[in-house]
């Protein structure tokens, strides 16, 4: 697909710059609203190629697009606010957010895993609103099922969930096709096997968010695989200190208690 800067999308969308983090379906292009009450920064997602119309690609992009429409109300998620589904006849599928900052930039990997100055309290804090969103959507049967850090977002002083194409319910049709891998390498829990047939997928959101935690808390690139109770190096405890480091150890490292989000958000 071809794009180019201060090229106008949909009649409204001025683009300005191209994101340099990019995903498998789709490509992020910054943007201006060019309309005479518009104001502040926007991002437009477009599918990445216009071949993957009408494929499961494409499928998985308007799933994405429509849950943003559909729940734009809900504070816990990045709103979709414009957008067109293409055709056969113009096949460009775009949708438009507002532009919000991925909290990875707020905690980045540390170059010293004992920087005490780090704040884990305010990881917990963001990953605390996080996890009510989470709350919410699980008691409708709604499962995320690609949780990791680079799909939470900050805006408008609020931490929110973006990226839904992968989500899941009750009315969905089936997208993953039998040997297909669900979730993010490394985010994934184990139940999530090519094999497996996973019907509730809210315990697996849970792993993925103590994954995520870990890697926020810890300071890591890369979440860490083993045991906690036979390695120190896969608990949140050995990289931060802090008078309840204990408590958020059980989360990250102790996969097998997979607590609900309803006790953990408590």
């Amino acid at each position: 697909m071809k794009l180019k800067q201060d090229e106008v999308v949909g009649g409204r969308w001025r683009l300005t710059s191209q994101c340099r983090n990019q995903g498998a379906n789709g490509i992020v292009w910054f943007a201006e609203d060019t309309t005479a009450a518009g104001s502040g920064e926007y991002a437009i997602k477009f599918l990445k190629s216009e071949s993957f119309f009408g494929t499961p690609k494409h499928e998985r992009f308007l799933a994405e697009m429509r849950f943003g429409r559909l729940h734009a109300s809900n504070p816990g998620i990045l709103p979709v606010i414009d957008s067109d589904e293409g055709s056969l006849e113009n096949p460009r599928s775009w949708f438009v957010m507002p532009r919000a900052v991925p909290l990875w930039e707020r905690f980045p990997p540390r170059r010293s895993t004992t920087d005490r100055l780090f704040n884990l309290s305010c990881v917990c804090t963001h990953l605390l609103e996080v996890a009510r969103t989470l709350e919410q959507f699980h008691s409708q049967m709604v499962w995320h099922r690609d949780i990791k850090p680079d799909n939470i977002f900050v805006w408008q002083d609020k931490t929110v969930l973006g990226d839904w194409g992968s989500a899941d319910f009750p009315e969905k049709p089936s997208l993953t096709a039998v040997g297909d891998r669900r979730g993010a390498e490394g985010y994934r829990a184990p139940e999530l096997s090519a094999a497996a047939a996973v019907t509730d997928f809210g315990p697996a959101d849970v792993w993925a968010f103590a994954k995520t935690l870990f890697v926020l808390g810890s300071g890591h690139s890369w979440p860490i695989e083993g045991s906690p109770a036979r390695w120190a190096g896969a608990r949140l405890s050995t990289y931060r200190t802090m008078s309840r480091v204990r408590c958020f150890s059980i989360i990250c490292s102790n996969k097998r208690r997979k607590k609900t989000l309803r006790k953990g958000s408590r």
